[in-house]
């Protein structure tokens, strides 16, 4: 059985964890803290732009549809106007 770098590293951790005063826990939590702050503003701040390309996506979405429904109105005027143009054909 061989001793890895992460074994290491696990019993370094706890060791300095028991053995450091309590000051330096404080500062240590300190870090800890603003590390995580910043891991969790950075994450915030890079997922931004696919947020607001999400939004733009939904826009995009509702332009589409109601140009769709536009469409479809128009069509339905347009197919209501020929059967109104092969009625008076027949009846005359």
């Amino acid at each position: 059985m061989f001793i890895t770098l992460k074994d290491l590293a696990y019993w370094l951790f706890i060791l300095i964890i028991f053995i450091t005063p309590s000051e330096v826990k404080e500062g240590m939590q300190r870090f800890v803290d603003t590390l995580v702050f910043g891991v969790v503003i950075t994450t915030i701040c890079s997922s931004i732009p696919s947020l607001v390309s999400w939004f733009q996506t939904l826009l995009d979405m509702n332009d589409y549809q109601s140009r769709v429904s536009d469409l479809e109105y128009k069509i339905d005027l347009f197919t209501d106007r020929i059967n109104a143009l092969e009625l008076s054909k027949k009846d005359s």
